[in-house]
């Protein structure tokens, strides 16, 4: 990752209409509140991308009580081999999309996790030390590097516990579900970032 450019931050779901684009706007919020968050530049993809889609309304709901936006051009895209190969992080919602993505750029491998993968790996790499350093760019490029290590110790008994369940088209409680389980990873991996 070249300190010098914006740090690219790529989220990923199934039809990129409902986690990836609430993800990516709450991600870009709490960065954007931190010194040099205007430097990182958040968007999203879908595997199954409904290309073209807006957000789901259900799930933009969501992003009220977060004070967060959606990102300009919004819109539903496909997830290729440019994106991952272009993105200094991909973010997955689910181990599928994980295991896509690197299915695309495997020397990318790397540099794609789940959200809560590195929410989780993120505070044990914290909990062992990191150097502080002064924006949010630099600060996720550390954290992201130093996460590497703590992936496998810190992997959950259950696998399915690194993915965001699916509440597209599904009752309303299930889009509560995900969006505070979104919000609460986020807060993590900001909260863990190694900022002076």
């Amino acid at each position: 990752m070249d300190a010098a450019q914006p740090l690219r931050v790529l989220v990923v779901c199934t039809a990129n209409v409902c986690r990836s684009p609430f993800a990516a706007a709450v991600f870009a919020h709490r960065l954007g509140a931190l010194p040099g968050g205007d430097r990182v530049r958040v968007t999203g993809a879908g595997v199954r991308a409904m290309t073209g889609a807006p957000v789901d309304p259900a799930m933009a709901d969501h992003l009220e009580a977060e004070e967060a936006v959606l990102l300009d051009g919004a819109v539903a895209r496909q997830l290729d081999e440019r994106l991952v190969r272009e993105a200094d992080l991909v973010l997955a919602l689910a181990r599928e999309h994980r295991r896509a993505a690197v299915a695309l750029v495997p020397a990318r491998q790397r540099r794609v996790m789940t959200l809560l993968e590195l929410a989780r790996a993120g505070r044990a790499a914290a909990d062992a030390g990191l150097a502080p350093v002064a924006d949010a760019p630099d600060a996720l490029r550390a954290l992201v590097a130093a996460s590497a290590a703590h992936r496998g110790p810190t992997a959950p008994d259950d696998p399915a516990a690194d993915d965001v369940a699916d509440p597209h088209r599904r009752p309303a409680p299930e889009y509560a579900a995900a969006a505070a389980l979104v919000r609460r990873a986020v807060d993590d991996v900001v909260g863990a970032l190694p900022l002076r």
